[in-house]
Order: C-alpha cells, then structure tokens, then sequence
C-alpha cells in the first residue's frame, strides 16, 4: 500500500514536472518567436528604409548625371561658338588687313602716279618756257611781255581792295623784261590810290617767269607771267584729259 502511494505520487509529481516544462517551454517559445517577428519587423523596416535612400540616391545621382551632361552639352556649344566666333574674327581681321594693304597699295600707287605726274608737269613747263625763250627772240618776248603787263594792270586796277592785306608798305615787282616807264607809273598811281600813296615799289629780276610780270602785294598776288599761262594751260590740258578717262 504504502509502495503505492509512493508509486503515485512519483506520477503524478512527474505529470507536473513535465506540465510545468511545457508551459516554460511554451513561453520561452512564445517569446523568442514574438523577438524574432519584432526583429524581423525591424529588419524589414530598416531595408524598406535603406530601399527608399537607395532610391533618392540613385534618383540624385542620376539628376546630377543628367545635369552634368546638359553642362557638358552647353560647354561644348558655348566652345563650338567660341571657335566659331574666334574663326569669323579671324577671318574678319584678315578681310580686314588685306583691304588695308590694298588700300595702301592703291593710296601708293595715287602718291607715286601724282608724283610722275606732277614731275612730268614740271618738265613739260620747264621745257615748253627753254623752247620759248630758244624759239623767240628777246624782242619778241619783250613785246610779248609787254602785252602781259597791260593786261596785269587791268586787273589791277579792277582788283578789290578787301582782297589786299592792310599796312602794307611795298609792292614786290617780278619780271624777266621790265616794263616800260610808263607801265611803272601806271602801276605805282593805281597801288598808291588802292592800297597807300606811300608804297613802294621793289623790282626784282627773274628769268624763269619768260615774259611777263608778277605784283605781289604780301599775301595778295597778280600773276601774268608767261610761265603762269602755260601752267594754265597744262592744268587746263590735263583736266580735259581725265574727264575723257
């Protein structure tokens, strides 16, 4: 009887033990699953987290690419304009420096063309006046002359005074033949009543004028000398000549 009670108390104290384990195993169980659903909770949180930055990352990186080649895009023109800009200035400066140089070189050849021609004016008067003074005689050209000086007084006397500087005190008479006396006094009576009764009158001999007479009254000069009218006449020639070009 005795071994009985013992036997059953064995069982049931082992009925207990293994309720009272299972229960612990239970709640150990229990707990660690809830741990690991809240860590796997956690876990999935962080990568849904992690996902979204990746995101934004990926999405900034792409906008910074996307910037990077419209910059890139826009350098590219602004140098492709640059170049551009650099090849017309270029190309102007050149246009630029050959229309210099071919303005020089025409402005040159004007210079040197009126130099010749210019020099060959005064070779032509040179000689046209020795072939006058070789073809005519020194009477001729005493007449001859003498004709140009009336013809001087006549315009001196038709001159105007406010052409004539004021305080002038002499009159420079030039000439290769001097006129006669009576010319002279002509001469002096029409300065004295146009300009001062006081002038005086200077001669001066000059054999490149030919024939003729030169009155210089300071600034104020009549010329009717020989060589004056085929320097007239040259002028008169060339003129006639550039308008049939």
């Amino acid at each position: 009887m005795f071994i009985g009670w013992a036997i059953l108390i064995q069982v049931v104290v082992f009925v207990v033990v293994i309720v009272v384990l299972r229960r612990l195993l239970h709640s150990h169980t229990y707990g660690a699953v809830n741990r690991l659903k809240k860590i796997e909770g956690e876990s999935k949180r962080k990568e849904k987290e992690l996902e979204k930055k990746t995101k934004e990352v990926e999405e900034e990186y792409q906008e910074k690419i996307k910037a990077a080649k419209e910059d890139i895009k826009k350098l590219n023109q602004e140098a492709q304009e640059l170049r551009e800009n650099s090849k017309q200035e270029a190309l102007a400066k050149v246009r630029q420096e050959a229309d210099g140089i071919i303005k020089a070189a025409h402005t040159s050849r004007e210079r040197i063309r009126q130099e010749i021609i210019q020099g060959l004016e005064k070779t032509i008067i040179e000689f046209s006046c020795q072939l006058v003074k070789h073809v005519f005689t020194s009477d001729h050209l005493a007449v001859l002359g003498e004709k140009f000086i009336e013809e001087v007084i006549l315009e001196l006397e038709g001159a105007d005074t406010a052409y004539i500087p004021f305080q002038v005190e002499e009159a420079e008479i030039i000439f290769n033949y001097p006129p006669t006396l009576q010319q002279k006094e002509r001469i002096g009576q029409v300065l004295s009543r146009k300009v001062s009764p006081k002038i005086k009158l200077k001669e001066k001999k000059d054999e490149k004028i030919v024939a003729g007479i030169i009155i210089r009254l300071g600034t104020f000069t009549i010329d009717g000398s020989l060589r004056s009218r085929l320097e007239e006449e040259a002028q008169a020639l060339k003129d006639v000549y550039h308008l049939r070009d």
